[in-house]
């Protein structure tokens, strides 16, 4: 007999393993196909899970009496590959999270299953009517007459919409106990496969005995020569109705069928990017360095490390070429959406169009179904290049050559929610798999990279110079205290008001950074001085002007703005602060001949609106593009010669032991836009403290000196890359309850730590205390990374996950996190 160890959705970690199977005789059972298992006591509906492993014998921990046999193969063929499953051992030791989550996060919504009950009255004892039992409530008499009077299964979305009952009513858990109701339950594609109607000849015994008008001869000789075409086409190649085809079909001379098809993303619009140039001596000295690393086929990482414009992504998109030719994959990752349209344009430039050359993208913006079908073009072999953010590390590429992680610095390349993966840490563990290259790319490296690429743990490959001609800008200074002294405060200062006007003038281009979105930043009342702040969470709504609304930028609460203080009662209530669509109006009045373009969360809703933006910019039909962080990183227009930015001060200054190192890399890469072609660049930097050392190093893209100062303070207060910092966030509705499950995770990990070997700061209430209408505890643990302290911190998620005193809490826990909370 074979046994099955298989992922079970929607178990708590307290108890989550690989839960044991019987395989039915007959069923074809193997690693990496989802199936669907009963799971629990009682008459309770089955679930998805994962099939990891299939054994003969039944592991020691598994009670045979109480084995369960799979209920339903969902997969014809494995859909996750050994490469799969060894990430997901990775997630489920490293993140804390499910053997499920862990495999639920690498494939894309539209592939997973749900489960849909149904329900059916069984019938009466005997032909006539049978008699009310008083002993039923009214729910379930009413539950029983409905399913009865419908007379076959009624799905469980029926019953809410018709009864208003869930599925875990009392009436009819009652009811299914006691038989008179039984469930039917199937599993679900959330998203189903696309397809489109075909047409393939059938063989004749005697051809030619059939007769046939001129457009069937036409049509039939038409499939003959292709094989199989889809309806479509063969009306758009001839140029006749379908009724050709059907005719066809109905004289047994054709056969129609279902054929997949991929749904692909819409391509970018074909932008004006410059022929790729050949590459200069220090990019063929990287590239050759970098290529016999490849071709040794041995699991390694590289930090390519160059100042804005030197030609990174020439060097990297040379490698993965090279890597497609000896018939290995490639991974091109980028943390923002926003660069995906710019990076698909230089693909195609090299490959040709990305379809047909083969490259899938993903990214969260695509439609579940686009995502899905990229998902099966790459498990198809159909594409052998990956483009795309976070999530596309887990494409289930074979053979992959090559992984490029470009501006390998950002934090949105770390999940904020279960599991909380690192990306890069995620390539490293795929790159051993395939004995590929991880290559790390950026001009602003984090600290821990730039460490282990001095330590010699990763091999360091630098472009000290810009490509061509092109030459760093100048950056000026300007002191905004002194510059709104006895003034009204604006937004822009004198210089920058000129220098735009100048930049305009040349018909050159404008890129400004503000990074707070919005109108104005918070609303307050001039009488009691109360801040207006969301019910759910600590922190200011942000006011709106487009929809003339406040709206929280943690859980998404919005009201209409109104003058009225809830608190004194006074029409006191003005808002203050800048934000975007503050930025845009002010530049609309200074510059009213300038064609202003806004690029932040709330103009990029819409599908396609990156691309859209940008190409416009690209094109030259704005003059100006202002916007936050989305406008700092990887872009390149050559029109653009003068960058702006307007304030930092407040991420400067944050609560966060990276605050110094995320400034010195925004700063350093948005003035990195200016100047990337034959025109000179300049950046103006406003601040409110012009002497920080941070600052001046940025305006001079000193990447060393930085690092210099930065590691020095890292050493001396004990952050990464001196330890591993494990940040424990506890979230309740109750405050007290948060509180005291945060301090009795103190105390198990004093009680049960290594003396010495942890620091723990905390309990302590979060940055934002209250979010989503929850309150929030952090302790944050400074240790070294060891299967004892990943132990510990489980033993310590399980207990609390048993604890009936705890039950409410939340409790997460991130390694080295993009927030601490």
């Amino acid at each position: 007999m074979n046994y099955a160890l298989v992922a079970v959705e929607k178990t708590a970690y307290s108890f989550d393993r690989l839960f044991a199977y019987r395989v039915p005789a007959g069923l074809a059972v193997g690693a990496g196909v989802r199936v669907l298992v009963p799971f629990g006591t009682g008459k309770r509906p089955p679930r998805v899970g994962v099939v990891f492993r299939v054994c003969d014998e039944l592991p020691d921990d598994a009670d045979p009496r109480r084995l369960k046999a799979i209920a339903e193969v969902l997969d014809g063929t494995p859909v996750l590959g050994e490469d799969t499953l060894v990430t997901a051992a990775y997630l489920r030791e490293h993140c804390f999270c499910t053997w499920y989550e862990a495999v639920r996060c690498q494939m894309p919504v539209g592939l997973t299953h749900r489960v849909r009950r149904a329900f059916i009255a069984t019938p009466p004892s005997n032909e006539e009517a049978e008699p009310i039992d008083t002993a039923r409530s009214p729910d379930e008499q009413q539950l029983l007459d409905y399913l009865r009077q419908r007379g076959t299964y009624v799905r469980e979305d029926a019953l809410r919409k018709d009864l208003g009952l869930s599925t875990d009513s009392p009436a009819l858990t009652s009811l299914l106990h006691q038989g008179l109701v039984i469930e039917s339950a199937e599993a679900l594609r959330r998203i189903g496969e696309a397809s489109e109607r075909t047409a393939r000849p059938v063989p004749q015994d005697e051809p030619g005995a059939v007769k046939l008008t001129v457009r069937q001869r036409e049509v039939l000789a038409l499939l003959e020569e292709f094989e199989a075409l889809t309806v479509r086409e063969i009306c758009a190649w001839t140029g006749y109705t379908p009724a050709v085809v059907l005719a066809l079909e109905k004289k047994g001379l054709l056969e129609i069928y279902d054929s997949a098809v991929y749904r692909l993303p819409e391509s970018p619009p074909a932008a004006a990017e410059p022929e790729p140039g050949a590459l200069t001596p220090a990019q063929k000295k990287v590239a050759r360095a970098l290529w016999r690393k490849i071709t040794q086929q041995k699991p390694m990482t590289a930090l390519l490390h160059g100042v804005t414009g030197s030609g990174k992504t020439q060097v990297y998109l040379a490698l993965a070429e090279a890597v497609l030719k000896a018939g290995r994959g490639v991974m091109l990752l980028v943390p923002e959406i926003a660069l995906t349209p710019q990076l698909l344009a230089q693909v195609r430039l090299r490959f040709g169009d990305s379809d047909a050359a083969g490259v899938a993208l993903f990214h969260s913006a695509l439609a579940a179904g686009e995502r899905a079908d990229a998902w099966r073009r790459v498990l198809d072999g159909k594409a052998q290049l990956v483009v795309g953010t976070r999530s596309a590390v887990f494409a289930p590429l074979d053979h992959i050559g090559l992984i490029v992680m470009d501006e390998e610095q950002e934090d949105s390349y770390k999940s904020g929610s279960a599991p909380r993966y690192d990306t890069r840490e995620i390539a490293k563990l795929r790159a051993k798999h395939h004995g590929a290259l991880l290559l790390l790319a950026s001009a602003t490296p984090s600290v821990e990279s730039y460490a282990a690429a001095l330590q010699g743990k990763y091999s360091l490959h630098v472009l000290p110079e810009r490509y061509g001609s092109a030459v760093l800008p100048e950056v000026q200074i300007v002191d905004m205290e002194a510059e709104n002294y006895g003034k009204q405060p604006s937004l822009f200062s004198q210089a920058l008001t000129h220098a735009v006007d100048e930049t305009l003038s040349r018909g050159e281009q404008v890129i400004l950074l503000l990074n707070r979105r919005g109108y104005n930043t918070f609303a307050v009342c001039r009488t009691c001085r109360k801040v207006v702040t969301c019910p759910q969470c600590s922190i200011s709504l942000t006011y709106h002007a487009a929809e003339n609304r406040l709206l929280c930028h943690y859980c998404g609460y919005s009201r209409s703005f109104s003058t009225l203080c809830e608190q004194c009662r006074n029409s006191s209530v003005q808002y203050y602060g800048f934000g975007t669509q503050r930025a845009q109006e002010q530049l609309a009045a200074l510059f009213p001949q300038a064609r202003v373009l806004r690029m932040d969360a709330d103009s990029v809703v819409q599908k396609g609106s990156h691309a859209r933006i940008l190409e416009a910019f690209r094109s030259c039909e704005s003059d100006i593009l202002i916007g936050t962080q989305m406008v700092a990183k990887g872009l390149d227009f050559e029109n653009v010669t003068l960058v702006g930015v307007l304030s930092v001060d407040a991420q400067l200054h944050d609560d966060d032991y990276r605050s110094l190192e995320r400034t010195f890399s925004l700063i350093t890469q948005v003035v990195g836009r200016a100047g990337r072609g034959e025109k000179h660049g300049h950046a103006i930097l406003q601040t409110l403290t012009p002497e920080e050392t941070t600052l001046a190093l940025a305006a001079r893209q000193d990447y060393t000196a930085f690092f210099r100062t930065e590691i020095a303070i890292r050493k001396a207060l004990v952050y990464p890359p001196f330890c591993t910092l494990y940040a424990l966030g506890f979230a309740c509705v109750n405050r007290t309850a948060a509180e005291s499950a945060a301090r009795f995770a103190l105390d198990f990990l004093r009680a049960r730590g290594h003396a010495g070997k942890m620091i723990i700061l905390g309990p302590m209430p979060a940055r934002i205390e209250k979010a989503g209408g929850k309150f929030r505890f952090r302790l944050i643990l400074k240790t070294h990374a060891s299967p004892q302290i990943r132990a510990l911190l489980s033993a310590l998620l399980i207990t609390l996950g048993k604890s009936r005193e705890y039950a409410e809490v939340s409790v997460s826990i991130g390694r080295n996190p993009a927030e601490i909370l």
